[in-house]
């Protein structure tokens, strides 16, 4: 099919469904805006001549309830030369055009009835209901700037930066949690389902991702009326970015000439997906950018000691709270030195030029990046940041009491205790009103059931916690599953509806989460698989928690089962640190609003080579100060099948070492608080006093411990020196 200037008028009285090798036509200079040629046979798509701005002509698919075409020829194919006067081709041989009801506008051979070009598989700015979007595609915006593009497991967006380089700023990776992506088995494809939503598949019907558009905000965004630029100068229209492509500010014939711009409070708008070194300074991250002949400027974050140096013409940054976070920028002679022209913009506004230039099913995704940068300025997140610090604060740390129906009844089953609801409340009261307790105490994870119970005088557990200034948290994950393709491995569950979950929770009153991802050491594991897959469940659990106002506990357990050596567990540990705050990065979790909940770097339980408090204490800081950013406010250790006292006794050795610890360094236990006291009580109302003494013991050491200040003089009750650890168990 060819587009041709010299067209005759095809005259119809009854829509055309088909358009037959031979035909022409040509625009109506009297029709303003849309001249239909052919209609699909259900009538709610045309394909004809559509004008733009008065001046521009388009060949386009629409529909008569859209402002905007659904197909146009935003990317045309070859063009043909021009003294044959063909602007755009299909270059297909085919004997008929028919619109079908998708909108799919398709060139058909008669002879045997097969597709020979469809305009599905040139999606331009749009994707419509059941388009299958592939790897070999690109959606474009309308003003060519911004595209969107398939990876081998991923959607990015890119932005153009030059004539000839795309800057990939943005990637939404596959959570595979119903189907798991195979090499081998073919590139991944895109499609928008009936039922709303942007599925991602591989084989089969079953997506191997899903970003559901009918669970996001829908706002109207505009540009704004200027931009706020390096030089705190702001202003109206387009801020110039000079020429754009490579630049050589060394030597050379054609050196740049260039001024420098320092602002605070800046980042890049897609780090998550660009190289950084790590430096010492501020300082030192400059240098760098100075000695490379091809860099525009670096962005410096002072707490992670993260470096990035950017290799491009910049059209944007991002402005952040954080002073820390510095920017240093090389601007060329010649630009922003008018007022109305300045280089470089600190750029929210970029957010409205992507959600005004891609279509409805583009916006909101944008949009979701574009909240999650701006979360960080807004007043609600000072909730999160606060809530995290008091959790972690010194002296304090969490009770969990988050025992699922099923591990409780293992516990009760220890002590010959009926595992029903009023046993659980009562153990739950039990510990909760325990008097002086409380004070050692600065947040409680409860289970769904106990959320919502009662002490037997009528008075939610949620308001006796309130009352003692204790933050309630809550378990939102659902448990492990197998990890296909794996050693026994596991993979957490609970990230589908979890964001409504957690809007009731915070109604009911929690104010943090926990998740628990599972590894374990082995010959080869934990294997990458487990790693990333239980690395970024976190993070997407994370980013839903502070969405909906809880601080979210990251809790990657690595177990204690096996026989390797201390220095097997600390590289182990270091690696999964370091994915988990990869992912945690890649998702703009807010990590001052979050907590970690680590293991401690012990030997494995069959090793023969025990290992001292201090030693212990050793090997589990220097993986911490190698992973965990300075932003996270606390380090809130899990026990791990220690005993009572061996998990007091190492924390205490953790707060007593030298060297640098920026976070607090305190306790979430469950069995290490727990365990003498349900000895001592037994499930008999007449022990409660006891089992009440057997708690406040544990939670004044452990409180002890978190400054360093444990004598290892707490009175100790039954069962306090007894090993918690279980193989192979199962919560």
């Amino acid at each position: 099919m060819e587009v041709c200037y010299t067209w005759h008028q095809v005259n119809a009285t009854e829509p055309v469904l088909e358009l037959t090798k031979g035909f022409e036509a040509k625009p109506d200079s009297s029709i303003s805006s849309f001249q239909p040629l052919l209609t699909d046979p259900s009538g709610n798509f045309s394909f004809g001549f559509l004008r733009l701005n008065g001046s521009r002509l388009s060949l386009a698919v629409t529909h008569p309830n859209l402002t905007d075409p659904s197909g146009s020829s935003t990317r045309p194919g070859q063009r043909a030369d021009h003294s044959s006067r063909v602007e755009w081709s299909t270059h297909t041989n085919g004997d008929r055009l028919v619109l079908r009801n998708d909108s799919n506008l398709q060139v058909v051979s008669s002879s045997s009835s097969s597709v020979e070009w469809e305009s599905f598989d040139f999606p331009g700015n749009t994707l419509v209901e059941n388009q299958n979007f592939t790897s070999t595609m690109a959606l474009v915006s309308s003003n060519g700037l911004y595209s969107m593009r398939l990876g081998r497991d991923f959607i990015g967006l890119y932005a153009k930066v030059s004539d000839d380089s795309q800057q990939f700023y943005w990637k939404h990776s596959a959570l595979q949690a119903k189907a798991k992506i195979k090499d081998g088995s073919g590139p991944i494809l895109a499609r928008i389902n009936p039922n709303g939503y942007l599925g991602m598949y591989q084989t089969g019907t079953i997506p191997v991702d899903v970003e559901a558009f009918n669970s996001f905000q829908r706002p109207s965004l505009h540009p704004g009326s200027g931009c706020s630029c390096i030089d705190n100068s702001t202003v109206i229209g387009e801020c110039s970015h000079g020429n754009s492509g490579a630049a050589d500010f060394c030597g050379g014939v054609k050196t740049e000439k260039f001024r420098v711009v320092r602002r605070g409070g800046v980042e890049v708008p897609f780090k998550e997906l660009m190289d950084h070194k790590t430096t010492s300074s501020l300082g030192e991250c400059e240098e760098m950018c100075v000695e490379d002949c091809k860099c525009f400027g670096s962005v410096y974050n002072n707490g992670s000691g993260f470096c990035y140096l950017v290799n491009y013409p910049i059209p944007t940054m991002l402005g952040v709270a954080d002073p820390s976070k510095m920017g240093y920028f090389k601007v060329r002679e010649g630009v922003g030195k008018k007022k109305s022209r300045v280089g470089l913009t600190v750029g929210m506004s970029v957010l409205a030029l992507i959600a005004s230039a891609l279509t409805a099913a583009m916006v909101y995704v944008a949009f979701r990046i574009w909240s999650r940068e701006k979360h960080a300025l807004e007043a609600e997140d000072d909730e999160l940041i606060a809530n995290a610090a008091y959790i972690g604060s010194p002296g304090k740390g969490i009770l969990a009491a988050d025992e699922s129906t099923g591990t409780i009844g293992k516990r009760f089953a220890s002590i010959n205790v009926e595992n029903v609801e009023s046993n659980r409340r009562a153990l739950r009261e039990l510990l909760f009103t325990t008097p002086g307790a409380l004070q050692y105490i600065s947040g409680i994870i409860l289970f769904e059931e106990t959320l919502y119970q009662k002490t037997a005088s009528g008075k939610p557990f949620v308001d006796v916690m309130k009352e003692a200034k204790v933050l309630p948290g809550i378990k939102v994950d659902k448990g492990t599953v197998e990890l296909a393709g794996t050693n026994g491995e596991t993979t957490t569950i609970g990230l589908d509806g979890l964001g409504d979950r957690c809007k009731k929770y915070y109604e009911a009153g929690a104010r943090f989460a926990k998740w628990r991802a599972v590894l374990k050491i082995g010959a080869n594991e934990p294997s990458e698989l487990a790693i990333h897959e239980n690395a970024y469940g976190l993070a997407r659990y994370a980013v839903i928690c502070q969405e909906n106002g809880l601080v979210p506990i990251v809790e990657p357990e690595i177990l204690v089962d096996g026989s390797h050596d201390i220095e097997k567990c600390a590289y182990v540990t270091e690696r999964v640190l370091a994915a988990c705050y990869k992912a945690l990065n890649d998702h703009h979790v807010i990590l001052e609003g979050t907590l970690l909940k680590p293991n401690m770097v012990t030997p494995g339980s069959d090793c023969k080579s025990r290992a001292k408090p201090e030693v212990i204490a050793e090997h589990t800081v220097r993986a911490l100060q190698r992973t965990v950013p300075a932003a996270v406010p606390a380090v809130v250790f899990l026990s791990g099948g220690q005993s009572e006292e061996q998990a007091t006794v190492n924390l205490n050795a953790i707060n007593q070492l030298k060297g640098k610890k920026p976070w607090s360094l305190t306790f979430s236990y469950g069995r290490a608080l727990q365990q003498s006291t349900l000895k001592a009580w037994g499930g008999k109302e007449e022990n409660v006093e006891k089992a009440q003494k057997a708690f406040l013991a544990r939670a004044k050491a452990n409180s002890e411990a978190t400054t360093g200040a444990y004598k290892g003089d707490a009175q100790l009750g039954e069962g306090a020196s007894e090993s918690l650890h279980v193989k192979d168990y199962k919560y």
